[in-house]
């Protein structure tokens, strides 16, 4: 497990930052995947520990690289997962809109 490439979702998992399973976490893969990254695990709630998040602060950054075309949905998408948003902000700059796309 220590040498092991797993994805940062994966470790993350492992770490707790999404929660418990029900049963824990299988041991030791999640110590050997943890101490070989240098990584603690999460006890308790893991949103306990977060910081306040400044949605207006948020909403107003994003607008300014985005322009003025962000949603509260996208300042959410932004909050909650914010490399996926700029991945996909990044896509829509190249390819365009594609959610109706035809289909025929």
């Amino acid at each position: 497990a220590d040498t092991l490439a797993f994805p940062e979702s994966v470790v993350q998992y492992l770490r707790g930052e999404i929660g418990v399973p029900p049963g824990g976490f299988p041991e030791p893969l999640r110590s050997k995947v943890l101490k070989s990254r240098g990584l603690e695990p999460i006890e308790g709630r893991p949103g306990a520990s977060l910081d306040d998040y400044n949605f207006e602060e948020a909403e107003k950054l994003l607008k300014g690289k985005y322009g003025e075309v962000i949603t509260d949905k996208d300042v959410l998408s932004h909050a909650l997962y914010p490399n996926v948003f700029i991945d996909w902000k990044n896509f829509e700059a190249v390819y365009g809109q594609v959610g109706d796309l035809p289909t025929h």
